[in-house]
């Protein structure tokens, strides 16, 4: 898989937040304001009152090993959280089906 890291900084009225981003996606210039533009609508601060993003591309290198271990378990969150909402509309959908033989 291709990727690409962004080193995102952002800056609001309460200071500041940086990340690392990484982009598999695209690698065009759109691509990576919209990976910025999401991850500033995500994380923390200047929600209010406004903020301002800068950002790089960074080499490999250049990323924390803490921020990788961070995404990691931010990721398996998300699957762990999709498999029961995965499970919830199953049993939905066969309660949608029992209903619709019984019209």
């Amino acid at each position: 898989m291709n990727y690409q890291w962004l080193k995102a900084k952002k800056w609001f009225r309460g200071g500041s937040h940086e990340d690392f981003i990484l982009v598999t996606d695209g690698f065009t210039e759109e691509d990576f304001e919209n990976a910025i533009e999401e991850w500033g609508e995500h994380s923390n601060g200047g929600h209010c009152c406004g903020y301002d993003i800068k950002w790089d591309l960074v080499n490999d290198d250049e990323v924390p090993k803490e921020n990788i271990e961070k995404k990691i378990k931010k990721l398996k969150g998300n699957i762990e959280y999709h498999k029961d909402e995965i499970v919830f509309c199953n049993d939905k959908i066969k309660l949608l089906q029992s209903l619709l033989e019984n019209k």
